[in-house]
């Protein structure tokens, strides 16, 4: 009896172990409910309370020995469930079997891998060439050092000489200017007008020598640089100086203050040009006849001069042009006897030719003029008032025509019109007048009484047939454009009291450059819309002057 006791006691403890097990883990997995439904939405809560309710419910009868252990009162009133219970979802576990895992690869995956393996190589050749070509070029950039006597070689060369010196004198020009000549001033300069309220001309600048009693005896622009003037001086006769009579300044337009360059002459220089064919050579001819060649790369002095007294010019030369063929470059000269001289360029011991302008009485020539598309037909204008045309064909001077001024007073200047197709010849003279003659008749088409003083100079501009300036002994600067009016000029500009006595166009017909007896240049610049015609003004002009000569 006492051993049923004992194991019914001992039946008894195990059960309420057992509860008090049940209910430690419902107490666990209420508390781990709770502290997952903390990161969920009330939605998401209720659904999940209704899915343990639904799924994880434990129903157990009254007569099961469970409900007796858990609730024993409940159990004797007849209820039948019990509190549901609610279980955590176990985590589906991964399950590896003992076997070897490969992908299989296709036919179109194994060529894939084998054009993507190309192109990498390919890839990777191509940059190992383009490596290798930059490491090439960076080390054929690098400076070799000359052998010594290869490099005394070289400078010995002619190649080189020349190279030196047209280098060096870029360089030393650089070096020379006051500003940086490597930064662009186009972004910072500011447009303005460059003209007065008219809009017809302005100064542009005014190039000065030192020496007052001197005269600008010739202007010629430079046919390489379009800033570049060269100007020849006449040194009075009464002046005293420290400088050689003598005098050529080359003038650069970006720095007007003082010349780039001054070469010197025993005797006054009546004219002086720039060789075409070469920037650095100038020809001039000086007041005792000699013809003077000049290098900007040597000295200040002549390279070549002709003899004082050899078959060449014995009075003052008052005009040189260049006459270029195929096989020799050369030079007409003219003097004021009518001695017409041709010079090979680069041998000026002896002319090559000699010629005399003949005529019935002794003529003093006071101005010439070439053609510039016929360098050996000529024209010349006289103390006396003639104006002779002429050709040099060959060994012969032929004078073709004579065209007699009507009041007879000295030409002072002589220039034929730039166009090819005009025959127009316009001279000035001390008579205060222009005129404008019709070569092959002689024909008079129009005379200009505009001034109170000498005209010395007039010229036609290079870009417009219509346009002409010329110069006055009261300084005046004045621009004509006989396509529209004959009886004024287009404008005028007055620059000093002293007298102007040479005018010249730069290449472009904007500018014009004015010297004067005191040494002084003046430089006006066009209006562009102006400095060139439009098509049927030359045709309207020639028109006019046909039906209505002066």
């Amino acid at each position: 009896m006492s051993d049923l006791k004992d194991s019914i006691q001992k039946s008894k403890e195990e059960r309420i172990k057992k509860l008090e097990a049940l209910r430690k883990a419902k107490q666990e997995r209420e508390d781990a409910k709770k502290r997952q439904a903390q990161y969920l939405e009330p939605s998401q809560r209720e659904d999940m309370n209704r899915s343990y309710n639904s799924d994880l419910s434990l129903n157990i009868s009254s007569d099961s020995p469970q409900a007796q252990i858990l609730s024993p009162k409940k159990a004797d009133i007849g209820i039948k469930t019990f509190n549901k219970m609610y279980l955590m979802p176990k985590a589906k576990s991964i399950v590896y079997e003992r076997e070897i895992q490969v992908e299989i690869e296709t036919d179109s995956e194994d060529e894939e891998k084998t054009e993507n393996k190309g192109v990498r190589n390919a890839a990777n050749e191509r940059t190992g060439k383009a490596e290798t070509k930059e490491e090439e070029v960076a080390e054929a950039a690098k400076p070799k050092e000359m052998d010594p006597e290869e490099a005394e070689v070289l400078i010995g060369t002619k190649e080189f000489g020349e190279f030196f010196n047209r280098c060096s004198f870029v360089v030393e020009k650089a070096l020379e200017e006051k500003y940086n000549v490597i930064e662009d001033f186009i972004l910072q300069q500011k447009v303005e007008d460059p003209f007065d309220q008219k809009g017809k001309m302005k100064l542009l600048q005014m190039l000065h020598f030192k020496d007052e009693d001197r005269c600008i005896s010739s202007l010629d622009w430079s046919a390489h640089f379009d800033d570049t003037i060269v100007a020849s001086y006449i040194k009075a006769e009464l002046s005293e100086t420290k400088f050689p009579h003598g005098i050529i300044n080359i003038w650069h337009l970006e720095d007007p203050s003082v010349p780039k360059h001054t070469l010197y002459s025993q005797s006054s220089i009546t004219q002086a040009q720039i060789y075409p064919n070469d920037p650095n050579i100038l020809l001039g001819g000086s007041y005792t006849g000699q013809l003077l060649i000049w290098d900007l790369r040597a000295k200040a002095l002549p390279i070549q001069r002709s003899p004082a007294l050899n078959k060449g010019h014995t009075f003052p030369i008052i005009g040189i042009s260049f006459a270029e063929s195929r096989h020799s470059s050369n030079c007409v000269s003219l003097s004021s006897d009518g001695k017409l001289c041709v010079w090979m360029m680069s041998l000026l011991q002896t002319p090559v030719d000699t010629f005399e302008i003949k005529q019935r009485n002794e003529i003093s020539i006071n101005c010439m003029d070439f053609l510039a598309v016929e360098p050996w037909t000529y024209t010349v204008g006289t103390e006396e008032g003639l104006i002779i045309n002429g050709v040099i064909q060959g060994s012969l001077n032929i004078e073709k025509e004579e065209i007699n001024n009507q009041t007879m007073a000295p030409i002072t200047s002589v220039h034929n019109h730039p166009n090819t197709e005009s025959s127009l010849l316009l001279a000035s003279s001390v008579d205060w007048t222009v005129r404008l003659y019709q070569k092959g008749t002689g024909k008079q088409l129009m005379s200009i009484d505009a001034y109170d003083e000498y005209v010395y100079d007039a010229r036609w501009s290079p870009a417009n047939p219509c346009i002409f300036a010329c110069c006055d002994g009261d300084g005046n600067l004045d621009v004509w454009d006989i396509g529209k009016n004959i009886e004024t000029p287009y404008t005028r500009q007055n620059t000093s009291s002293k007298a102007l006595n040479r005018v010249a166009w730069d290449n472009n017909g904007y500018r014009i450059a004015a010297g004067n007896s005191a040494s002084a240049i003046y430089i006006y610049q066009l209006e562009k819309d102006f400095a060139h015609a439009k098509n049927d003004d030359w045709l309207k002009a020639i028109m006019h002057l046909g039906n209505n000569p002066n």
